[in-house]
């Protein structure tokens, strides 16, 4: 599908295709698309940027990308497609030596609100920004990136959500540890979405 996108688009009058993945997104996974695409030699150049939350849908909105892959939610008013990628499931972690990794579960809101939440700053630049998973008045550490909230969340600097799929081997290993709360985030979708091909650049 997002192939099929992008051949149309390389196809028209696009010399450079300005392509924004959401942190929610592991790179590696679009490298096979991206094999298939220099397999058709179409002269299209391809730039690729890292946005956060509303900063994905932000880029869009603000002509700084053709497409988007991994944007939370729905875009913005707009004239643009969108097609749902499915969700993220995401796990809430700590260290194992991370005061919350004993506390019995299902963790309650006034407990965790004691402890230092490790967040993902909102890359937005005009639209509202956004914030997930924390409590009010919970002290917050802002990070660049799901890398840098991985690291600190290992070295047991705070608690947080990230996606399964990205902790999966840290908590096989034992390096951090899965705690049920009982305000659970939930899981979010996530989606594909750019201008519509016949709408020119301003």
């Amino acid at each position: 599908m997002i192939e099929h996108r992008i051949r149309r688009l390389a196809g028209g009058w696009e010399s450079e295709l300005l392509i924004t993945i959401g942190d929610l997104l592991q790179f590696g996974q679009l490298v096979p698309i991206i094999a298939e695409f220099d397999a058709l030699h179409s002269g299209t150049h391809l730039r690729f940027s890292r946005e956060v939350f509303g900063g994905i849908w932000d880029a869009l909105y603000d002509d700084r990308a053709d497409l988007v892959i991994g944007a939370p939610s729905h875009p913005p008013p707009g004239d643009y497609f969108a097609r749902d990628l499915g969700t993220v499931d995401f796990a809430f972690v700590v260290a194992p030596h991370h005061p919350l990794a004993q506390e019995a579960e299902p963790i309650p809101p006034h407990v965790l609100r004691r402890h230092r939440a490790i967040s993902v700053g909102d890359t937005s630049r005009r639209l509202p920004t956004r914030s997930s998973g924390i409590l009010e008045g919970q002290e917050t550490l802002t990070v660049p990136g799901g890398e840098a909230k991985l690291a600190m969340l290992v070295a047991g600097l705070g608690c947080g959500y990230l996606p399964r799929s990205m902790v999966a081997s840290y908590l096989e290993s034992g390096q951090l540890v899965e705690k049920t709360i009982l305000e659970n985030r939930g899981n979010i979708k996530v989606f594909f979405s750019g201008r519509n091909p016949c709408r020119a650049k301003p």
